[in-house]
Formats: C-alpha cells, structure tokens, sequence
C-alpha cells in the first residue's frame, strides 16, 4: 500500500498523543491542567489525522477509474448515480457507499474501504476544469493537492484540453506532478517510449523541465490485484503500475511538511511530557510525604501505647504485692477454717451451708478491691491523659494530611469518663474472673469432710475401749487394765493424729493453689493492660489507617502513570528516531 511506512508511523504518534492524555487524567493533582493540556493535544490528533490529497486529471475514456482501482487494490472509482465524465468525484471515507451533490460539478462520494481514512481522491476529467463554471473547483481543490496525478491516454497524448489544463496547474502551483501514460498495453514498446520522448520534450518545452512520467496498464494491473488472471505477479510487473508505486510512496514520505508535521508533534509530546512529568513528580513527592507522615503518626501511636503501659507496670507489681498480702490472710483464714475443733463438730445442715457466707473467695477479693481501686481509678487518669496528649499532637502534626472536622477525642470515645470507666471496669472484671476462678471455697469442705470421717470414730472407739479396759481389768487385774488402757489410748491417737493430717493436707493445697496463682494473676493482668493500653489508642489508628491505605493506594497509583511517562518517553525518541530514518531513506 502507498505510504505503508508513514501512515503506521504516523498512526504510532496519534496513539501516544493519545496514550499521554491518558496518562494526563491519571497524574494525581494534574485535573487543572488537563483541560489546558488536551486544548493542544486534540489539535495535535486532527493534525495528524490529514489524509494525503491525491488529485487525478484526465480526459474521459482515459482508463483513470481501472487505474485508480489498481492503484489502490479497491473497486470503489465508479460512482453510481454519476454521469459518465460529467462531474468530478471527491472519494472520501465513510460508514457506507454514499453521493452527495456540492455543485452541480463536483458529487462528494463516501465510501467504506480503509485506504480512503488516509487518502482523499479528486478524480476530474481536465475539460471540465477548462470550462468557467468549474474554475471553482480547481481554484478550490489544487492548491491543497499533495500530488497530482496527470493521466494521458496512450492512444491520444496530445489532448488540447489536457495540455492546457496542466500548464493552468503549473502556473498555479508547482507541487508535485506526475504524468501516467494509461492504456500503454494498447501500444508497442517502441511507440511507447517515443510518446515518452515526446511529452518529455513537450515538459521541457512548455514548463521548462520535465515531470516524472510511468507508463501503465490499468487493465493489466487491475486484473492482477483482483486475482483473475494466471501469472498474477508476472501481469503486475508488466502493467508498470509498481514502479509508479514506489515513486508515490516515496512522494509520501519526502514531503517536508509531513516531515516537519510528524517532527512537530514529536516536539509537542516531549515539552507536555516534561511538564507532566514536573508535575507527576511534585505530586510523587507530596503523596510520599503524605505517606511518611501517616506512618509517622501510626508509628507514634504503637510506641505511646507501650510508653503508657510502661507507666500502668509499677501499678501491677503493686497490685501483686498487696495480692501476696491478701494471700496471707486469706492462709490465716484458712487455718480458722480447718481447725482440729471443727473436724469434731457435726456437719452443717443444707440451712446452715446455705446461709454461711463464702469467705475464702470474697474475702480474698475484697482485700485487693480495698487495697487496689483507688490505684486503679489513678492508673485510668494516667492512660486518659496519655490519649488526650498523644491525640493533640496527632491533630498538631498531621493537620496538614488530615481531613477537615478530624474528630475530637471526646467524639471518639464518647463522654469524658468512658475510658476511665472502660478501663477500671475491665481491671475489676478480670480480678473478679482470676479470684472467683481459684474456687478457694471448694477446697475447704472435702477436706473438711474427710477429717470429720475419721474424727467420728473417736466417740465411738473411747467407750468400746473403756469398755474392754475394764473387762481386761476384772479378768486379769489391773496391769491388764492398764495394758488395755494405753492400747486404747494409742488407738485414739493415731486417729486424732489422722484427722490432723487430712486438714494439713487440705491447708496445704489450698496453700499452694494460692501461691502458685501469684504468677498466674501478673500474666493475667499483664495482657488486661496491654490490651486496654492498645484498645485506648486505636480509634486514632482506625481513622489513619483507611487514610493510610487511602495515600497508599494513591502513591502505587501515581508510580504507574510516572512508569507509563518514561515508557513514553522512550517510545517518543524511537518514534524521532524512526521519522529522522525515514527521511534519510527518501
């Protein structure tokens, strides 16, 4: 096809023209100057977008529509609804075949085939641009031609009106003429060549040089494009159509202001992706800091919140100290509860067991209410503060990224005591848990009831060895009394002695569930604060981090369109690069 090279090129540029005001709406900060960018990108696309002005001149019966036909590879020269030479045809691009009238001279014909998107044909017969009521046409239509193409008829080169029209165009303008001598198949080869002489001779003449000059065979030509002939490629080189191909196509590519057009554009793109890049940059800059500055304050949260627990430790080693307190005096209850006399006292009624308060647990958590409340209450005032400071500098430092109306604390953890209450109501709760969980309580009665088993016997066994004391006594005298008497009473001892170890076991194992649940109560607590440190400091990091995630995605998203700026960047110097080949391959 004509001009391949320069069309694909040229169809590269418009793609970057239009790939760079893509990457413009993307450019974060850049919405002001993208109206102001795309007024000079638009004009730049239509620029581009200017077909190649073919103008072809002929007599009627010349064969210019066969040519035209080859020449292109397209049946679409024949308009119908045209009369025969009557009218010239302006061939233009469209969705379908359509003629509309201009003039009664001049039918604008539409057509659906892709050549016609990059070239626009005039196709005239010279008579009728000699008559005066079609000077407009070519008054109008051959200073804007980029080549002219003048076609003799090989049986009739020497057309007066012809002749005449083309000494008019070279008076008007001097762009870019060739002569096609058509129907060359209808004469011999020596014929031909002294035509050729001859209308060189003429050129020379006349205009004072010569024109490039092809002799064709539309009909050979146009049989090969369309496949119906035996020997295609054969029938093409004869027709000479080729050799006049390569001459339009170099035509195509060597005219300067095409050149200039494509270089121009070329320019266009680099000082726009300059200032694009400017731009990109300084926003790059400004979300990196908008960034760092949300990491910053995110940062400052976590490091507050392990500052501010750092201050509520010493509260829970206090706390632990005044539990080991209570751990003593709970002991001391303990041994008032599993004294040798209650092993010998009856066994409560379900009443009584009912009614008797539960006074290892509640005893144990009221000691650490009595003695830990008010250091808790002070704890709380202690973390409140740390949240009013740490969220002023948030506000202080971040008023620059922060949203307008960014919430007060009070907003945020609704009235002024809800921390403090939050907090001390969590530390009580889980000292209730921790203490109620030791079911002190519960060690008590088995031990209890286990001692009170073996001190039953007692009554039993006392009157039974009386008993046989005296019998042995009456038997055997009184040193068998005594025998018997001191057996019994060994007897009873290791049965008191029992009792005592079944309430020192359940002292003990009460004793030592209270010792071992000294660590147990740091570690609980130990969590409790970290947790309540942490949850006092995490409406500021709920309302950074969607902020965070926010400029996150906005920098990724800004990182990308300044990637696609260098790549077109690059594609911009090898598009120049290719344009510079192009013209020093003409």
């Amino acid at each position: 096809m004509i001009g391949d090279d320069y069309f694909q090129l040229r169809s590269r540029i418009g793609a970057e023209l239009q790939a760079l005001g893509a990457a413009l709406r993307e450019v974060p900060g850049a919405e002001g100057a993208a109206e102001e960018i795309g007024a000079i990108l638009l004009p730049l696309l239509d620029s581009l977008k200017a077909p190649f002005f073919l103008m072809v001149v002929g007599e009627p019966n010349t064969g210019k529509s066969t040519f035209l036909n080859a020449l292109f590879g397209e049946d679409f020269a024949k308009a119908e609804g045209a009369s025969e030479g009557g009218e010239a045809l302006y061939f233009k691009h469209g969705p379908e075949k359509k003629l509309t009238p201009i003039t009664p001279a001049l039918l604008e014909v539409q057509a659906p085939a892709a050549f016609l998107q990059d070239f626009h044909i005039l196709n005239t017969p010279a008579a009728c641009l000699m008559e005066s009521e079609h000077q407009s046409i070519s008054e109008r239509f051959m200073p804007m031609a980029d080549v002219l193409l003048f076609v003799l008829s090989a049986m009739d080169p020497w057309a007066a009106s012809a002749w005449q029209f083309l000494e008019k165009a070279c008076r008007e303008q001097m762009r870019h003429v060739v002569l096609v001598l058509q129907q060359s198949d209808l004469r011999g080869t020596e014929e031909i060549q002294v035509i050729s002489d001859y209308v060189g001779e003429l050129c020379r003449t006349r205009f004072g040089r010569e024109f490039p000059l092809f002799a064709i065979s539309g009909k050979k030509a146009h049989l090969a494009r369309n496949g119906r002939a035996i020997g295609a490629e054969t029938l093409l080189e004869e027709s000479g159509l080729l050799k006049l191909e390569a001459h339009l196509n170099r035509l195509v590519l060597s005219q300067p202001m095409r050149q200039r057009k494509l270089l121009g554009s070329l320019q266009a793109i680099r000082q726009l992706l300059e200032q694009i890049c400017e731009r990109s940059v300084a926003a790059m800059r400004s979300i990196q800091s908008r960034v760092g500055l949300l990491e910053e304050l995110l940062t400052e949260g976590e490091l507050q919140a392990d500052r501010t627990l750092k201050k509520l430790l010493p509260a829970l080693e206090a706390t632990e100290r005044d539990y080991h307190e209570g751990v003593l005096r709970v002991a001391g209850l303990t041994n008032d509860l599993l004294a040798t006399r209650r092993a010998f006292q009856r066994s409560p009624s379900a009443e009584e067991e009912t009614a008797r308060p539960k006074s290892l647990d509640h005893r144990l958590l009221h000691e650490l209410h009595h003695r830990t409340d008010d250091r808790w209450r002070q704890m709380s005032l202690v973390l409140e503060e740390d949240v009013r400071q740490h969220d002023r500098y948030v506000r202080a430092h971040g008023r620059h990224v922060l949203p307008e109306g960014f919430g007060e604390l009070e907003a945020r953890t609704g009235t002024e005591n809800d921390l403090r209450r939050r907090f001390t109501t969590r530390i009580d709760s889980a000292l209730r848990r921790f203490v109620l969980a030791l079911r002190l309580d519960d060690d008590i009665e088995p031990g209890l009831q286990r001692a009170r088993q073996t001190a039953r016997w007692l009554p039993i066994l006392i009157p039974i060895l009386a008993l046989l004391a005296s019998v042995a006594g009456w038997l055997a005298g009184w040193q068998a009394a005594v025998i018997a008497t001191g057996s019994g009473g060994m007897l009873v001892a290791m049965v008191y002695l029992l009792t005592q170890m079944r309430l020192a076991a359940a002292r003990n194992a009460i004793l030592d569930k209270l010792e071992e649940s000294t660590g147990t109560l740091r570690e609980m607590l130990a969590d409790q604060l970290r947790e309540e440190s942490h949850h006092a400091f995490s409406k500021v990091r709920e309302l950074l981090e969607p902020l965070q995630n926010e400029a996150n995605a906005v920098q990724q998203a800004a990182a990308q369109v300044v990637e696609r700026l260098q790549r077109l960047g690059d594609t911009v110097e090898t598009l120049a690069a290719d344009v510079a080949r192009l013209g020093k391959a003409v």
